[in-house]
């Protein structure tokens, strides 16, 4: 192969090829980290009881009713509070992932001009 069509191919994969399978693999670990911490979910279950422990009446009274909703609102407290962390964390881990993916994404850009920049640098300067 000539090396004309060498460089073509590499210029083309560098620059149109990989940054579209980047940008799908990219979109593939947002949504990973969406489901792993499952924001959905968690966000629409936000107000229930942390895992369904409550308490149950089964006398009637004021004191029975008094216990029972004093326990489910400790309970929907506590879980309201865990879902609420779990929510804050899964959005700043999702956060540094498009933070980190958009760094990695325009190094992969600059890389190859780095590279030649680099090396003609060193011939330059064995040559002097």
């Amino acid at each position: 192969m000539a090396p004309a069509i060498i460089l073509k191919n590499l210029f083309v994969w560098i620059y149109f090829v990989a940054p579209l399978q980047f940008l799908k693999i990219w979109s593939d670990f947002i949504w990973f980290l969406y489901n792993f911490f499952s924001i959905r979910l968690l966000t629409t279950t936000l107000f229930s009881r942390w895992q369904q422990i409550g308490e149950v009446r089964h006398k009637r009274g004021f004191e029975e009713l008094f216990s029972a909703i004093i326990i489910n609102s400790l309970m929907r407290i506590v879980g309201f509070i865990i879902r609420t962390i779990v929510i804050i964390f899964g959005l700043v881990v999702i956060l540094f992932a498009i933070l980190f993916g958009a760094v990695a994404f325009v190094i992969w850009f600059l890389l190859p001009v780095v590279t030649v920049i680099t090396f003609a640098t060193g011939i330059y300067l064995l040559i002097l």
